[in-house]
């Protein structure tokens, strides 16, 4: 509890310095370093909305099989949270919305990290950000990350006070994630679920 509350304290002092310096129109810089560990990603939004996948019945899992832990790069402000927080919204929404979704006994959100190297000095992560929902069809895949011109907006979940403009959210993700130096594609099987594929 006490390391939790130590954790949450940094956390916070951490935002309002990337506040402040997004604010003032400056790169987020944190002890020097422009980066975060996914896990800590991790552990802060399932910790946010635990409430929320306990009342949908959804489990939100973390699986690192590099052995390290996963400094993910950091380009703008508060990228860790614009990125994972987007897809898990996302996730969670096609869980908690699509019809056939509703009744599953085993709805599942997670988050497979791996390592690839080509030779000693080309080394990147491989981060599948997945879900068991109805999953994208083969025709929106590439379409998911361009946006809609349409202005409707809509409230994702009553449980979850995010509104978004439709497909806003992966696209800023896509742009970010490039920007930082990294790809993102979509590669789930339709009817099966989600499998967001980041590469950094």
């Amino acid at each position: 509890a006490i390391t939790d509350s130590y954790l949450n304290m940094l956390d916070i002092l951490n935002y309002i310095y990337a506040i402040i310096a997004y604010q003032r129109g400056k790169a987020v810089e944190i002890y020097g370093n422009v980066f975060t560990e996914l896990g800590r990603v991790y552990w802060h939004i399932s910790r946010t909305y635990r409430k929320e996948l306990s009342k949908y019945n959804i489990a939100f899992k973390y699986e690192n099989y590099t052995g390290e832990d996963i400094h993910v790069g950091v380009y703008d402000f508060i990228l860790e949270e614009d990125i994972i927080r987007n897809l898990f919204v996302n996730s969670f929404r096609a869980l908690v919305e699509n019809e056939s979704d509703k009744l599953k006994s085993d709805k599942l959100i997670w988050i497979e990290v791996y390592k690839k190297s080509v030779d000693e000095k080309d080394q990147f992560y491989i981060i599948h950000f997945r879900d068991n929902g109805p999953g994208v069809p083969p025709d929106k895949k590439k379409r998911i990350f361009e946006g809609y011109s349409s202005k409707e907006r809509e409230f994702i979940v009553s449980d979850i006070r995010t509104e978004v403009e439709h497909g806003v959210g992966l696209r800023t993700v896509k742009k970010r994630i490039e920007e930082a130096g990294g790809s993102i594609h979509e590669e789930g099987v339709y009817g099966e679920g989600a499998d967001f594929v980041i590469i950094l």
